[in-house]
């Protein structure tokens, strides 16, 4: 146990509290090597990293832990070095990879707390990148591009074998990929298609673990004057869904002006559909400056006198309905792209002339919108808060994670860059409480952080969370005067 706790650099911080007696930080782990953490819910967890190896090949090590993070069990595979790529999916004390090259060929690896790892090979198209990696009972669903084609790879966890299905979008005009991912026991994969009658209309394929398609893709839209921008479906108990998302209206397309709720049948039959303009709801607009809101207001005034709606342009990601005992949540992030500007050098006539072009730089995520519907769609009440997330994705992804607390109040929380930020709203909208707590915390006082970044935030089991995430420190009283260290803080709140 000595060795392997040197061989990780595993430091602990065994106790500290915070300001706030609600939330205690009990454990810290430090690393100077690139890991990853998953969370199980059975309280145990792994921590995952890579090393060198022989013949320029690299170690995938898997670290087993216990609920106070405690190593237990150590997994070691070796990877080819030409498998760079690669994605992951845990379930059931289970972790699998999929590591593949350029040219197609892969490595699937099986990772089990109590059975060690199986391995198996095989071989993809030309040109593949995996879009998504779903486990789905004793099988794992990938959903995979080749050139410019889609099709699912249904993995057979136990042996390795798999079965291929093509998309059946060909017959469609200008299929635009939407969304993809896992639904309770269901792949859904979504497109955008062009309707005949002119206009668009959305598709929902559904499969199975074994990539069976089930039943007739949904297809459906929001009328003429509508399109949806984004779309999540909550299962319902009686077999059809629940349904939230972002619309824009026709002349104004590439933002959203609105979200929507409803409800769509198995047969694709959608019915109790609700609209909602953003700058209707109340609170909305109070994470601008007072002058900015005044000036909404004012545009606003001047619209309805003429009978007509003001609508904003926003960029906002859904959540999917978030159900409890008595209430139906819908939570929305909101983001903007950024961009920098780069210089560089060409050369016009055999001279050098410096030029500039505006780069991509990722989407700030701005506030978040949080809605209590009622069983006809109404909405019940809204709120808002400005969110702190210092870290930019290059893809639209979500970062509040919802619970609710013994009192059914609903609780959100998210992680921003040195911070974790915890909302709790009351049944009837008002904030119960509004709190975060700093993860720059180390493990000596000399310690000076110079920046935290990538932070993360699970929930674990009771009342725990898993906080992850990097950190520059300085330290001029030890021998090492600088480190950059991955971080893995084991909070309760």
């Amino acid at each position: 146990m000595k060795n392997l706790k040197t061989i990780f650099s595993l430091f602990f911080i065994l106790s500290w509290m915070s300001t706030n007696a609600q939330i205690k930080l009990v454990k810290r782990i430090e690393s100077e090597k690139h890991r990853s953490f998953t969370v199980f819910s059975d309280k145990t967890g792994a921590i995952s990293y890579y090393t060198e190896g022989e013949n320029k090949n690299y170690e995938r090590h898997i670290v087993w832990v216990d609920s106070q993070l405690n190593p237990v069990k150590t997994i070691i595979n070796v990877i080819p070095h030409k498998l760079k790529r690669g994605k992951s999916s845990a379930s059931s004390n289970k972790i699998v990879y999929l590591n593949y090259s350029k040219k197609g060929s892969y490595k699937l690896s099986v990772s089990r707390k109590t059975g060690g790892t199986k391995m198996f090979s095989g071989v993809l198209p030309k040109k593949s990148a995996v879009l998504s990696f779903s486990m789905m009972e004793e099988r794992l669903i990938a959903f995979i591009k080749a050139n410019k084609n889609y099709f699912i790879r249904s993995f057979d966890l136990k042996t390795g074998k798999y079965k291929d299905v093509a998309l059946p979008v060909s017959g469609y005009k200008k299929p635009h990929l939407d969304a993809y991912g896992k639904h309770d026991d269901e792949y859904h994969i979504q497109f955008e298609v062009k309707a005949d009658e002119g206009g668009y209309k959305h598709l929902v394929f559904k499969y199975d673990a074994h990539a069976k398609l089930i039943g007739k893709p949904l297809s459906f839209d929001l009328g003429e004057k509508k399109q949806i921008t984004d779309l999540r479906l909550s299962n319902n108990n009686d077999g059809s869904y629940l349904i939230s998302g972002t619309y824009s209206l026709r002349s104004r397309k590439g933002y959203s002006q609105g979200f929507f709720t409803g409800r769509l049948s198995a047969a694709g039959k959608t019915s109790a559909l609700k609209y909602h303009n953003f700058l209707d709801l109340e609170h909305f607009t109070e994470y601008l400056s007072e002058k900015r809101q005044k000036k909404v207001e004012k545009k606003k005034a001047k619209k309805e006198k003429k009978g007509k709606e003001l609508y904003g342009k926003f960029l906002a990601t859904t959540h999917g309905f978030y159900l409890t005992e008595n209430k139906s949540y819908v939570v929305s992030e909101f983001y903007v792209p950024t961009y920098r500007t780069e210089h560089y050098t060409t050369y016009v006539n055999g001279q050098s002339v410096t030029k500039t072009k505006r780069v991509f730089d990722g989407y700030l995520y701005t506030h978040a919108l949080v809605s209590s519907i009622t069983k006809e769609g109404d909405i019940e009440w809204t709120n808002i808060f400005k969110m702190h997330v210092d870290y930019k994705p290059f893809f639209v992804k979500r970062f509040i994670r919802k619970s609710v607390d013994e009192n059914d109040n609903l609780e959100l929380s998210y992680s921003g860059k040195s911070f974790i930020y915890f909302k709790t709203f009351s049944d009837d909208g008002k904030t119960m409480r509004d709190e975060s707590i700093s993860v720059i915390e180390t493990l000596s006082e000399n310690d000076k952080v110079k920046y935290t970044t990538s932070t993360g935030i699970s929930y674990w089991y009771d009342d725990y969370y898993i906080v992850t995430g990097y950190q520059k420190i300085k330290n001029k009283e030890a021998d090492k005067k600088k480190r950059k260290i991955y971080f893995i803080n084991k909070i309760k709140y």
